[in-house]
């Protein structure tokens, strides 16, 4: 779980960082809510459990899940906020590191390493 948690930190840094290395090209990213669904499969046995619990009834259906992410690809251009994180189609909070310049500058940069290891 912290893996994946952080990697969906880095994701949300990454779509904040983006503009200003694109310009001209918007990135953001989005929170779908927990979503009924086979995704965790492959899971820890207690994440498996809660995923078929009572609490099931509670998510989101794979298309509510998908609604800001339809949005967000047919908005018109001045509807969004370049690098902002969107839930149920509004802006919302990010965790702080994701505001924190220095982080979001390594995180570019090992990205870049990462793709192009002559860099």
């Amino acid at each position: 779980m912290r893996a994946f948690a952080n990697a969906k930190l880095a994701n949300v840094a990454f779509a904040a960082e983006l503009p200003g290395h694109l310009p001209g090209v918007r990135a953001v990213s989005f929170h779908p809510g927990l979503i009924r669904s086979n995704f965790a499969a492959g899971s820890a046995p207690v994440i498996r459990t809660f995923m078929r619990s009572p609490a099931r009834a509670l998510m989101r259906s794979p298309e509510q899940g998908a609604d800001t992410l339809v949005w967000l690809a047919t908005a018109d251009e001045g509807q969004l906020v370049d690098g902002a994180y969107y839930i149920d189609r509004k802006p919302a909070p990010r965790n702080q590191v994701v505001d924190d310049p220095e982080f979001r500058r390594r995180l570019w940069s090992r990205t870049a390493e990462a793709v192009d290891p002559a860099r």
